[in-house]
């Protein structure tokens, strides 16, 4: 059974879900094909499409592979805007996946900089 939360990398965009039915609801089914999928022990997880919906495949759950997700984290934190250069440097510090996935979590919930942004409170979600 995959451990909350769960993790997904699209393209080095990395987000971050409480639960199933929050990341089920996000990702579309022709979109999760290309979607790294991971659980907060770094487990990858697998999709299993069935016509327009998803799931993730519970019993066919692989190895943990930590590294990999904290280098995606990291990767992700590297790339922040100048506005958000104290995550950036907080992330850099960090050895553990767990404090890697609380920091993406609370950047969440930070509204994300630009003019766009602020009129539609839109979150780095």
């Amino acid at each position: 059974m995959p451990n909350p939360p769960y993790i997904f990398s699209d393209r080095g965009d990395v987000y971050v879900y409480d639960d199933l039915a929050a990341l089920y609801a996000e990702i579309e089914a022709v979109d999760v094909s290309g979607l790294d999928l991971f659980d907060a022990t770094g487990r990858p997880l697998r999709a299993v499409v069935s016509g327009y919906t998803w799931t993730v495949d519970e019993d066919d759950v692989l190895s943990p592979e930590p590294e990999r997700l904290i280098s995606m984290l990291r990767t992700y934190f590297e790339r922040m805007p100048e506005d958000f250069s104290g995550y950036r440097a907080r992330a850099a510090e960090m050895t553990s996946l767990s404090d890697l996935i609380a920091l993406r979590q609370q950047l969440a919930r930070e509204p994300a900089p630009g003019f766009v942004a602020r009129l539609f409170r839109r979150s780095w979600g």
